[in-house]
């Protein structure tokens, strides 16, 4: 009937029907006429709220942390702050993106920068390159263009009805971030990484701090003689 309901959704991890302590789950009111659709985002319910779970330094301007719980919105300038331990002076952080977005805009990046370098080769050889990556640029989108002919000839012909997968109706709350600093990080220098104030999607701000620390990659040892495979 049209009415007001509570719905309880959660991920029943050891199948007893039951919603255990431990096991995610979300609650949401909501007024129902007619028919609806609603997306009920499971998550941990507990009082210590979210902190630094894993911080990596991936390389010489680019740190990628976890928080152990999805955060309810994007994290505020000045959240995050890095410093030396030594002497807590400052390192000063350029940007702060979630993971996601921080994927995509690299990944535009590195195919830009790809066709700029491939276009800057007049060398015979990179004219050949270039000319094979368009060939198979332009074979890729007839590709496309056929099958997409195909699926529209087969779903006028298909008298099934199929329901298309769902779209999210809000973004899913982000775990992970990339850290974008303004200088180069140095090698061997303890830094210390605070996440302040931190708002899980529930229970209290947090703050938690994490040591991380840019290791010199080993020497190549160049002595070491190459032996000749043994006989056969």
């Amino acid at each position: 009937p049209a009415a007001t309901f509570t719905i309880r959704g959660w991920v029943d991890q050891n199948n007893n029907g039951v919603r255990d302590s431990r096991e995610v789950w979300d609650t949401v009111s909501v007024a129902v006429t007619d028919s609806m659709r609603l997306d009920i985002y499971a998550f941990p319910h507990d009082t210590l709220g979210a902190r630094l779970a894993e911080v990596t330094i991936t390389d010489s301007v680019t740190i990628r942390v976890r928080f152990d719980h999805g955060l309810r919105g994007p994290l505020a300038d000045g959240q995050l702050v890095l410093t030396r331990a030594r002497d807590s002076a400052e390192v000063r952080i350029a940007s702060v993106l979630a993971a996601a977005q921080a994927d995509s805009v690299a990944v535009k990046a590195r195919l830009a920068r790809e066709d700029s370098v491939a276009r800057a080769d007049t060398s015979a050889k990179g004219r050949q390159a270039l000319a094979r990556a368009d060939s198979l640029k332009q074979a890729q989108g007839r590709d496309s263009v056929a099958r997409a002919q195909t699926e529209s000839v087969r779903a006028a012909r298909d008298t099934v009805r199929r329901v298309p997968p769902p779209t999210l109706s809000r973004p899913v709350p982000a775990t992970e971030f990339v850290i974008v600093t303004a200088e180069p990080i140095a090698y061997d220098v303890a830094l210390r990484l605070s996440a302040r104030g931190v708002q899980a999607l529930f229970g209290p701000a947090r703050t938690s701090e994490r040591l991380i620390q840019r290791r010199k990659p080993a020497p190549r040892d160049t002595t070491a003689v190459r032996r000749p495979p043994p006989p056969r």
